[in-house]
């Protein structure tokens, strides 16, 4: 398994972007921002936190996003892994790289959110890692609960 923190490689930007799309098509929901992220993309997440993508065999199987959500805090985003890799560690050992490259760009805390009951295997992923819930609120939008969950950095 190999980890890439990515920059300006066009190959891997347009990795990202594949998955991200594989992502929300995989949802029972219409994710209303993903069309405005693809028409920024890849800012903000190159230039105010990270585009980070998961190799194994080979093949890129995940990807994830931080993003600054404000002066202290950053956002993780699209964190996904492809089906067939899921339950195999591969999320657990991902999400502690994005948590060590986070910590390098000395922010206090990262947050996410994560609709209940479609992703409760992530939320558990989240919470076997740190991570631990701040907020609920059900979104009228996609008709879901919503968890916000935080990991402290410092």
């Amino acid at each position: 398994m190999k980890f890439h923190t990515i920059i300006d490689n066009p190959k891997h930007l347009q990795v990202v972007k594949e998955i991200w799309l594989e992502y929300a098509n995989s949802l029972d929901y219409h994710l209303s921002s993903i069309p405005t992220e693809m028409a920024t993309f890849p800012e903000p997440y190159r230039s105010t936190g990270g585009l980070f993508l998961v190799e194994f065999d080979g093949r890129f199987i995940g990807s994830a996003g931080l993003k600054l959500k404000d002066e202290d805090t950053l956002e993780l985003k699209r964190f996904y892994i492809r089906p067939a890799y899921r339950r195999k560690g591969v999320g657990t050992a991902f999400i502690r790289y994005i948590i060590g490259e986070a910590k390098l760009l000395e922010k206090a805390r990262i947050q996410l959110s994560t609709v209940l009951p479609n992703m409760k295997t992530a939320y558990k992923l989240y919470q076997s890692v740190g991570f631990y819930e701040v907020d609920t609120y059900f979104n009228a939008k996609i008709n879901k609960k919503v968890a916000v969950m935080q990991y402290d950095l410092i």
